[in-house]
């Protein structure tokens, strides 16, 4: 769960596109270019090629994943966590930097409380 402001949660929610179909297949080349400016052009065209295949497995829902997400306000819910969090990202992904403000957010908290000194790990980036 990427620890976003308000002001970031709105944002990202309103670049969400309702799914489409176009009988000239332009959705297909949207949803490849969304993922490369998601991800990085440098992205691993096998990691481009499952992230689509996802969305298109799931098509006409893939949106609600991402509106639960950014209508979630993490903050208060990371101040709970009684372990350090978790956070999977891609080496590129667009969310990789807010998720590693929230695993240093966990370890400001870490400091303060009888977890003190064990980091809160991150993965990918």
């Amino acid at each position: 769960m990427p620890l976003l402001t308000s002001k970031q949660r709105e944002a990202l929610s309103t670049r969400i596109e309702p799914p489409d179909v176009s009988p000239d297949g332009a959705h297909l080349k949207r949803i490849w270019q969304t993922r490369i400016r998601n991800c990085g052009a440098d992205t691993d065209l096998g990691q481009l090629q499952m992230g689509v295949s996802e969305i298109l497995r799931v098509h006409e829902r893939y949106d609600w994943g991402l509106k639960a997400v950014f209508s979630h306000d993490a903050a208060p819910a990371l101040k709970k966590l009684a372990c350090p969090p978790l956070s999977l990202n891609g080496d590129n992904d667009a969310l990789a930097e807010i998720d590693k403000k929230a695993a240093r957010a966990a370890r400001l908290e870490d400091q303060d409380s009888s977890r003190r000194g064990r980091p809160a790990p991150v993965a990918g980036s």
